[in-house]
């Protein structure tokens, strides 16, 4: 379970990553979302290890890239956490190298795929976005996201999860057998780094990329969960815009696919990376 450092601006935070297999395999990267961390990736990761290095960091807010302040300044944006991420990527690996990227993993190696052509071979993207096209619609989710960060502060953090995955979008997932460990692992999370997250990486503070997808000419797998409808709806829009994208909709589970169906999961990628 290695440090590292991540340059934010003028700011250095640590970066904490798990990592899986053979260093001389080509390398894989899984990014979480939102309230997850690299441990989260452990079943994929071992089952993907025998042909890759997998590597999962835990992203800053969470697991243990913890954000040294009780408060960001206004230096740390969306904008520099994927920058941080970008240069950290080349400093670790050869690059390019392939990605899975799930929800708010997915918006940042989808923001970095747009910005550096040269940064991926490959990308899986699970439940992601390319962002809010309107200031004012990105507004609303500022807001939205700056209640939830209060929620987050002020509330029982159980209480505040059991809330979280009854929005529709989760389909039946509080009725997955492991759901109770689904829980667990996401109260290894700090609340108060969670807060923060919201302010920095929020789909409200993210730069959309629409314009820039058809300039991404490396393949791209497009995942989402029967029951969420409209993550259905972002990525059948996204896979018309990116010239080489295939896309799938996943039966049997919502927005966090690689939790409710792993095998399957497992399969899709791994037959991707292969070039099935």
């Amino acid at each position: 379970m290695p440090f590292s450092k991540l340059k934010l601006g003028d700011m250095i935070i640590p970066l904490h990553w798990y990592e899986w297999g053979s260093g001389e395999q080509p390398p894989l990267l899984l990014l979480h979302g939102f309230m997850g961390h690299g441990a989260t990736w452990e079943p994929i990761a071992r089952a993907l290890s025998d042909t890759h290095y997998v590597v999962a960091p835990d992203l800053p807010f969470h697991g243990q890239s913890r954000f040294p302040e009780d408060d960001v300044t206004p230096e740390v944006t969306f904008e520099t956490v994927a920058g941080g991420l970008q240069q950290w990527i080349g400093e670790q690996f050869s690059t390019p190298l392939a990605v899975v990227g799930y929800s708010m993993g997915g918006r940042l190696a989808l923001y970095l795929a747009a910005h550096d052509n040269d940064l991926f071979s490959r990308l899986v993207l699970e439940s992601a976005s390319p962002g809010i096209l309107t200031e004012k619609e990105r507004r609303k989710r500022r807001e939205s996201d700056r209640e939830l960060a209060e929620q987050l502060l002020t509330s029982d953090f159980e209480a505040f999860l059991h809330s979280w995955y009854q929005a529709p979008m989760w389909g039946h997932i509080q009725a997955h057998p492991n759901y109770p460990e689904l829980l667990r692992m996401r109260q290894e999370n700090d609340p108060h780094q969670l807060a923060l997250a919201l302010r920095v990486l929020g789909t409200g503070n993210q730069p959309p990329v629409w314009k820039h997808l058809p300039e991404i000419r490396q393949p791209v797998l497009l995942l989402a969960g029967e029951y969420d409808a409209r993550y259905i709806h972002i990525m059948d829009t996204m896979r018309r815009q990116l010239p080489f994208a295939e896309f799938q909709v996943v039966a049997d589970c919502g927005h966090n696919i690689h939790f409710e169906r792993p095998e399957l999961f497992i399969k899709l990628v791994r037959n991707f990376l292969k070039g099935k």
